[in-house]
C-alpha cells in the first residue's frame, strides 16, 4: 500500500503535466478558446489515466460516477433551461459543458490525491472557463454553474485515495521536493462518526445558488444628453434569465466566520427605442435596431458572528465590503455604431439573517444586505426553507429581491430584480 501511495502523486503529476503542456503548446500556435477546447478533455482523461498508472480501480469508479452524473445533469439543464448565448446563436448557454469537463477532471485530482495535484488542475480548468468567456461562448454565470455543479457531484461521489497520507513541500539541498508521511490513525482515541465531521471537516462550506431571475428595472442616464433609457422597453430576450452565484465559508469556531461570494449577473438583448438616445458621445436615432449588454459583476468578503442559536433560534450580525462591476453597452445591428460605459466601486455591508428551527432538518430562515456610499446604493432581502439532509449536505430554496442605485459622474444606472432561487452547500 505504502509503495503505491509513494508513487501515487509523481504519477498523477505526470499525467498532468503531458497533458497541460500539449495544450500549453496548442495554445501558443491558436487561441484561447482553442486552449479551453482542448483543456476541457485533456483535465478528465487525465484524471482517469492517473487512477489507471497507479493501479485505483476504486478511483477510477468514484470519477465514472461523479463525471458522468454531472455531465448528465448540465446537459440536461441546457436544454431545459434554455438560455440564450452571448453569441445569439443557440439556447444551449446555461450551464457550461466545457467547464464542466475541465472541473471534474481537476476536482477529482484534488480531492482523491491531493492538493498539489489539485491545485495547477484547478488553474488549468479556471482557464477553461474563461476561455468560454471570452470567446463569447457563454457568459460567467453559466461558467460559474458549470464548474459548480462539478464540484458538488465530486464531493458527492469522490473520497481521499488515503486519508492518512499527507503531502507537503519541503527543502531538498539546494532545491526542493515534496515528503510523504503515512501515518496509522487506528487506536483508542480514534473518534468515528459525527464527531468526525465536526472536529475535522467543518471548517468550509462551498455553497451553489441558481435562480430564475426577472428584472423589474434596468434604467441608465444617457452621459451625453441626460435621457433615462429603460432597456426593458427592448424585446427582453433574456428577461427573466438564469443566474448563479457560489459563495465559500470558512468557520472560525462555533459563532465567528468569514464569507467570500461572487454573484455575476449579465443579460443582452435586442430592439427599438420609440425615441433618439445620445450614449457616450454616439446618436441612435429612434426605431434603429440595436444590441444592449448589460452586466454587474458582484464580488463580496464578510465576517460574520452568530448573536443567538439557542436550537430553535438563531441570528447573525455580519459585515464587509462588495466590489461592484457594472458594464453597459449600446451597438447597432450594422455594427457602425458601439458605445460602452462602466463604473466599479466599493460598498459598506451590513448583513443580518435569522432563523427558525422547524424540525432537527428544516429550518425557516430571511437575510438582508444593506451597503451605501455618497453615489451609490445597495439592498437586498431574501427568504426561504433550509434542508440539512446530513453532516455535510443541506439545500435551500426561496425568494430573492436585489436592487443598486449608481450615481457617480455620468454614469447613473438603477436596476432591480426579483429571483426564486434554490441552492445546494457542501460542508468540509
Amino acid at each position: 500500500m505504502r509503495g503505491t501511495v509513494a508513487k501515487l502523486p509523481l504519477a498523477a503529476s505526470v499525467v498532468a503535466a503531458l497533458a497541460l503542456s500539449g495544450t500549453a503548446a496548442h495554445a501558443r500556435n491558436g487561441t484561447l478558446r482553442d486552449a479551453g477546447d482542448v483543456l476541457q478533455y485533456a483535465l478528465p482523461l487525465s484524471a482517469l489515466g492517473s487512477s489507471w498508472l497507479v493501479g485505483d480501480p476504486e478511483g477510477r469508479a468514484m470519477f465514472a460516477k461523479s463525471f458522468g452524473s454531472s455531465w448528465g445533469t448540465v446537459q440536461a439543464l441546457k436544454n431545459t433551461v434554455r438560455k440564450l448565448r452571448p453569441s445569439r446563436n443557440s439556447r444551449t448557454s446555461w450551464p457550461s459543458g466545457h467547464t464542466q469537463a475541465a472541473f471534474s477532471g481537476a476536482a477529482y485530482f484534488g480531492t482523491r490525491y491531493g492538493p498539489w495535484v489539485g491545485i495547477p488542475a484547478y488553474a488549468a480548468a479556471g482557464v477553461t472557463g474563461w476561455s468560454r468567456q471570452w470567446a463569447d461562448a457563454h457568459f460567467i454565470d453559466d461558467v460559474v454553474a458549470g464548474a459548480s455543479i462539478a464540484m458538488l457531484y465530486n464531493f458527492a461521489f469522490v473520497d481521499p485515495y488515503s486519508e492518512s497520507t499527507f503531502i507537503t513541500p519541503t527543502k531538498i539541498g539546494d532545491g526542493y521536493g515534496v515528503r510523504l508521511r503515512v501515518t496509522d490513525l487506528a487506536g483508542e482515541d480514534r473518534k468515528s462518526g459525527p464527531d468526525v465531521i465536526n472536529e475535522f471537516i467543518s471548517d468550509f462550506k462551498f455553497e451553489f445558488t441558481s435562480g430564475v431571475a426577472w428584472l423589474a428595472t434596468n434604467e441608465f442616464k444617457a452621459p451625453s444628453s441626460g435621457t433615462r433609457v429603460e432597456l426593458r422597453h427592448l424585446d427582453q430576450r433574456d428577461d427573466p434569465t438564469q443566474t448563479s452565484v457560489v459563495s465559500l465559508d470558512y468557520f472560525i469556531d462555533d459563532r465567528q466566520s468569514i464569507r467570500g461570494l461572487f454573484a455575476p449577473f449579465e443579460a443582452r438583448d435586442e430592439g427599438a427605442f420609440d425615441f433618439d438616445v445620445n450614449f457616450a458621445g454616439a446618436f441612435f436615432p429612434a426605431n434603429t435596431p440595436i444590441f444592449s449588454e448589460w452586466r454587474n459583476d458582484d464580488a463580496r468578503l464578510l465576517y460574520n458572528y452568530k448573536l443567538v442559536d439557542d436550537g430553535t433560534w438563531d441570528a447573525t450580525l455580519g459585515g464587509g465590503v462588495a466590489l461592484q462591476y457594472t458594464f453597459i453597452k449600446l451597438q447597432d445591428q450594422a455594427d457602425t455604431i458601439d458605445r460602452s460605459q462602466s463604473d466599479m466601486a466599493f460598498l459598506p455591508l451590513i448583513r443580518g439573517e435569522f432563523g427558525y428551527g422547524l424540525t432537527d432538518e428544516f429550518r425557516l430562515f430571511g437575510q438582508a444586505y444593506g451597503g451605501a456610499t455618497t453615489n451609490d446604493t445597495l439592498f437586498e432581502l431574501g427568504a426561504g426553507v433550509d434542508w440539512q439532509w446530513n453532516e455535510r449536505w443541506n439545500a435551500s430554496l426561496g425568494y430573492y429581491y436585489a436592487g443598486r442605485d449608481i450615481e457617480y459622474g455620468d454614469f447613473d444606472n438603477k436596476w432591480e430584480y426579483q429571483s426564486l432561487f434554490l441552492s445546494f452547500g457542501y460542508t468540509f
